[in-house]
């Protein structure tokens, strides 16, 4: 019987797929997927707002002013800006804001294997882990679209990428710029999990110098050999787990407790490190990683601060109300907010939220709240009290043209 590590060196000697070659084969089946779904769908619900922002923009972009002041800003602007361009090229065309969407699902595609090659370190694995992502239900559903979910998934994962690459911090805070405008909600609900994974990791960083610190100043003073005592896999055993077991230092002496026990800590110069000269150093450790947590978190958010001051106090980035919404400076404040997240609404379907809205609204304005019921009853009654006359039929024929197309 193969264990399970001989089963996964079976699958990747069987499959001998080259890294590239893998990466085209998922952007090759996103692009042809998309491409074809495109060819048979159509525009609906939140999409039409979306591509009639783009194309306000393709406008603004030929009369060769900035849209700052338009209604563009719903879900972001950013990643409409591509299909403006294309509107004002090719002129207006759903197929060409698709396209848009396509090329973004490709690079999130792209984006995806990479981040799983480099967590798992192997291709395989990258490749079944990035195939389980774009045949989800919900990757299919939005692909052949012009919605926002593509592009909110895409700039998630570029965060993830540009965190386990550990690149600047200045570019995880651009990052997250890009989520804002892809998409607000995202954003926000990223934002405590962002928080904490600046702190744990600073926490963790301040350890992992701590021990090394605390090794070198061993070594320095002569309590362990320069080679430094080492386990079995290669790394520097702390003096806390060598005290109890009796290492012996790489000349075969046995370390004594006493050269081990933290007390007995020197500095370079080989001089015995007091308790208050511990506490002042520790008060220094803490007021460091304090800073560093604050300037990584000050680098991260920065970004996406002066996005919504800009977007609220002048015309550079055009307003997204759902922004307004979530911070609560509306004229209803945070009682939307509030709502959302209250049991009731969350144990209530869509269709009676909407329900209970109506009633809301038809008793705010002295009217009673007639149930559709009521109203299918009352329309066939006035069908049954006789035929219809030619000069209503002329009257209803008339509303019905005039109230097509509608008027922009």
């Amino acid at each position: 019987m193969l264990n399970h590590k001989n089963r996964i060196d079976d699958y990747s000697s069987f499959l001998k797929i080259s890294p590239g070659m893998a990466r085209s084969i998922l952007i090759i089946l996103v692009l042809a997927t998309g491409l074809t779904l495109s060819f048979m769908r159509y525009a609906a619900k939140d999409e039409t707002g979306f591509l009639i922002e783009a194309a306000t923009m393709s406008d603004c972009i030929h009369e060769g002013r900035w849209f700052g002041n338009e209604a563009v800003g719903w879900h972001g602007f950013l990643f409409k800006t591509p299909a403006a361009l294309l509107f004002t090229v090719f002129g207006r065309s759903v197929f060409l804001a698709t396209l848009t969407n396509i090329i973004i699902a490709a690079l999130t595609c792209w984006l995806c294997f990479s981040l799983l090659r480099k967590v798992l370190k192997s291709t395989v694995w990258a490749f079944a882990g990035t195939w389980l992502v774009i045949t989800t239900y919900h990757f299919l559903i939005c692909l052949p679209t012009f919605l926002r979910d593509i592009p909110a998934m895409f700039a998630v994962l570029l965060l993830l990428h540009a965190i386990i690459k550990k690149s600047n911090k200045w570019i995880i805070g651009l990052c997250m710029l890009l989520i804002l405008d892809a998409k607000e909600g995202v954003f926000f609900a990223l934002a405590p999990g962002f928080v904490l994974w600046v702190i744990i990791s600073e926490i963790l960083s301040w350890r992992e110098n701590r021990v090394a610190r605390t090794e070198d100043k061993a070594v320095g003073s002569g309590q362990m050999a320069p080679s430094g005592v080492k386990d079995s896999t290669g790394r520097r055993v702390s003096s806390e787990q060598l005290a109890p077991s009796g290492v012996k230092d790489s000349t075969g002496q046995r370390v004594s407790s006493e050269q081990l026990a933290p007390s007995g800590v020197k500095d370079s110069t080989g001089q015995r490190v007091s308790s208050e000269q511990l506490a002042v150093s520790s008060s220094k450790t803490v007021f460091l990683v304090f800073r560093r947590t604050v300037s990584r978190l000050f680098c991260g958010f920065f970004p996406a601060l002066v996005f919504l001051i800009l977007m609220f106090f002048t015309s550079v980035i055009p307003l997204n109300m759902l922004d307004a919404t979530i911070l609560g400076i509306t004229t209803s404040g945070m009682h939307d907010m509030k709502f959302n997240f209250s049991s009731k609404r969350a144990s209530k379907g869509i269709k009676s939220y909407m329900k209970d809205k109506a009633k809301t609204a038809a008793k705010k304005n002295g009217q009673k709240a007639v149930n559709s019921k009521q109203l299918a009853v009352s329309s066939k009654k006035s069908e049954d009290r006789g035929p219809k006359t030619e000069n209503r039929e002329a009257t209803e024929k008339a509303v019905t043209v005039s109230s097509w197309p509608p008027v922009e």
